[in-house]
């Protein structure tokens, strides 16, 4: 038999008491009771739905993947301002489509906001349904097609080291 109604969580609780206290504005105790009092009834008379968001946050990843995402940003940085800076003609540029190796939306979403946070390069599309993003890149050189793809795939595997489920790290390989 399904349950109608499941126990609050303690953290759901004192957040909703917490916001209770802010919105009456002042602390008290009658203020804090009757806020977890509230906050409670709240969640066991109109619970939500559980939900899976898709992604799992895994520590030692994040901090590759923060680590990684920073050297990027300033390899790219600095690579964009000597470009701006030297005399000459700009560096090539190039539109790639590359494919990611993961099927997750979540991953391809958390990829292309790493992606376009660089400077020099831009996500001008990209596609849950088939796994692929096109690229605007800059300085693309010889070989833009595998370059991105190795950019992308190694930008890819931090993400999902980062935050990606079981799944995930399957279809990485």
């Amino acid at each position: 038999m399904r349950r109608l109604w499941r126990r609050p969580s303690g953290w759901q609780v004192l957040w909703l008491t917490v916001v209770w206290t802010a919105l009456w504005g002042h602390l008290s105790l009658g203020v804090v009771v009757s806020g977890a009092v509230v906050g409670t009834l709240v969640l066991v008379l109109l619970p939500l739905p559980s939900t899976s968001l898709g992604f799992r946050v895994h520590p030692v990843g994040l901090v590759a993947f923060l680590g990684g995402l920073l050297w990027d940003l300033a390899r790219s940085s600095l690579r964009i301002s000597w470009w701006a800076l030297r005399p000459g003609p700009p560096p090539d540029t190039a539109i790639v489509t590359v494919e990611l190796r993961s099927s997750s939306e979540t991953m391809l979403m958390l990829t292309t906001m790493a992606l376009s946070a660089q400077p020099g390069s831009l996500v001008v599309d990209a596609r849950p349904g088939t796994g692929r993003m096109t690229l605007h890149v800059l300085g693309a050189g010889d070989q833009p097609q595998a370059t991105a793809q190795r950019d992308v795939s190694r930008q890819e595997a931090l993400v999902v080291g980062a935050f990606g489920t079981r799944t995930d790290k399957e279809e990485l390989g």
